[in-house]
């Protein structure tokens, strides 16, 4: 992936277009990212608004990885413990017929099922 200008980014109305459009600015090095422009709807400030965000946006998408991942290491343990041979010590079941109904093991495993597309 190519890296992008990093952040912050800041909007500024361009008064000198004649289209009324909206610029988006590096607010550190001071030159512009983008102008946008909505010749046919008065989206411009929305749209401009949303693209200025794309930093801090990546950012808390990377951390959130992080933290899933975190998440999911912890879920994989929680799922490969409370089996005692062929007992649940959570459930008190026998894992012939499965974990019982509200054992978090069961949730767990339907929790990281659903986590990794399964």
């Amino acid at each position: 992936m190519t890296q992008h200008t990093p952040g912050p980014w800041t909007t500024a109305k361009d008064h000198a277009d004649t289209r009324e459009g909206i610029q988006i600015w590096d607010s550190v090095e001071g030159y512009i990212i983008a102008d946008v422009v909505d010749d046919q709807h008065d989206n411009s400030a929305a749209n401009a608004a949303l693209i200025a965000a794309a930093p801090e946006t990546a950012a808390e998408r990377d951390r959130l990885r992080q933290v899933n991942e975190v998440m999911l290491e912890a879920l994989r343990d929680l799922v490969g413990q409370g089996d005692n041979g062929n007992y649940c010590d959570r459930c008190d079941s026998s894992l012939a017929e499965g974990h019982a109904e509200g054992c978090p093991i069961r949730a767990g495993e339907a929790a990281l099922a659903a986590a990794e597309g399964e």
